[in-house]
């Protein structure tokens, strides 16, 4: 018969048991580590017999160090003179010297953020770029009589916005796939003929924005075609728009009462 006392028993088994816990919870860390060892190790191969089969395009990503990398990798070209790009281009491009032309001829300029092709300054002509991958395609901050025509911006969150900015045209570029394919705000007396936009939420939004001229252009894909948000004597005539059925597509969005006086003409709508 055990005489011991009870509370000392009890006393005698919780080391034990504490011990016995935390074995068991070793044991787990210990083999959930190796696990995950032999998964990385699997993915590994699979990296490699991937790579093997396809050529590469398969890696463990270290996203933090990878992307800062890319940053590091990425330029910044400054036009203060009439330029030609001869390659693609991998980073930002900045205009703000008057009276300048960018051609890309055909040409790349990819990036993570901000503005592809940022243009501060008067009578600016950019044509033939394609760009990609940023906050905005094709930015007119502040521009003036400036000349944007025959350009691609795709993926990217905006692909051409116009800010604060008077009296300039767009013309035979092509906005595909981007969330918002032109976008306008607070700038005015600007023309947008002849352009396409394909996909994204909207096809072209005016906000705060009067006086500019939408005309023969071609929307399609778009939740939204056009949307006007905030303006007046806004003239939106000859486009041709065919929005998506998805999420309540409409071809011409009015924000009333924020928008008046403006003119709609002759626009041919459809859904397909």
């Amino acid at each position: 018969m055990n005489t011991e006392p009870a509370a000392a028993r009890s006393a005698t088994r919780w080391p034990l048991i504490q011990t016995s816990v935390t074995i068991a919870m070793f044991l787990l860390v210990i083999g959930a580590a190796a696990s995950i060892a032999v998964a990385l190790s699997g993915w590994g191969d699979l990296c490699q017999e991937t790579n093997s089969a396809f050529d590469g395009g398969c890696a463990l990503i270290d996203w933090e160090t990878d992307y800062k990398e890319l940053q590091d990798a990425l330029e910044t070209l400054v036009v203060t003179e009439d330029t030609t790009l001869s390659r693609d281009i991998s980073g930002n491009i900045t205009i703000n010297a008057d009276n300048t032309t960018l051609d890309c001829e055909g040409h790349e300029v990819t990036g993570l953020t901000g503005a592809g092709i940022r243009i501060r300054a008067h009578n600016v002509t950019v044509k033939n770029c394609v760009v990609t991958g940023f906050d905005d395609g094709i930015l007119l901050l502040g521009a003036t009589e400036s000349t944007i025509v025959d350009n691609t911006a795709t993926g990217n969150r905006i692909g051409y916005r116009i800010s604060g900015s008077r009296r300039n045209r767009f013309t035979g570029n092509i906005a595909k796939l981007n969330y918002e394919g032109i976008y306008l705000e607070a700038s005015h007396a600007n023309v947008l003929e002849d352009n396409t936009t394909i996909g994204g939420r909207s096809g072209m939004s005016v906000d705060l924005s009067n006086d500019n001229t939408l005309e023969n252009n071609t929307v399609s894909g778009a939740t939204t075609g056009i949307h006007l948000r905030r303006g007046s004597g806004n003239v939106v005539a000859g486009n041709t728009i065919s929005v998506t059925l998805r999420y309540g597509g409409k071809a011409i969005k009015v924000d009333s009462p924020s928008v008046h006086e403006n003119l709609f003409d002759a626009n041919e709508v459809s859904r397909p």
